[in-house]
């Protein structure tokens, strides 16, 4: 990811139209791939604002268990499964 001071370099450079991505990309110092991405998007994304989701910690069992929320049989709790579930959730909304 790059800054955000350097993604709104990009989109008015984008904007005033003069310059291709390529030479923006090596005026700035960053990747054409990354001015393409800031193209694409045509304006800032919205930023991660750290690890969220569950605040539990997994445990080790020390014998196989059952997963509360999915009722797998497992060693961690909460299941990886479950971890993913819940990431990609997030993630979507």
């Amino acid at each position: 990811m790059i800054p955000i001071p350097i993604e709104i370099q990009v989109l008015d450079l984008l904007a005033k139209g003069r310059l291709s991505n390529r030479s923006i990309a090596v005026h700035l110092g960053i990747g054409r791939t990354a001015v393409d991405a800031v193209a694409r998007a045509g304006a800032l994304r919205p930023r991660p604002k750290g690890r969220q989701g569950t605040t539990q910690k997994p445990k080790r069992l020390r014998t196989p268990g059952w997963c509360k929320a999915c009722r797998c049989h497992v060693y961690w709790e909460p299941c990886v499964a479950c971890t993913a579930r819940d990431y990609l959730a997030q993630k979507r909304a």
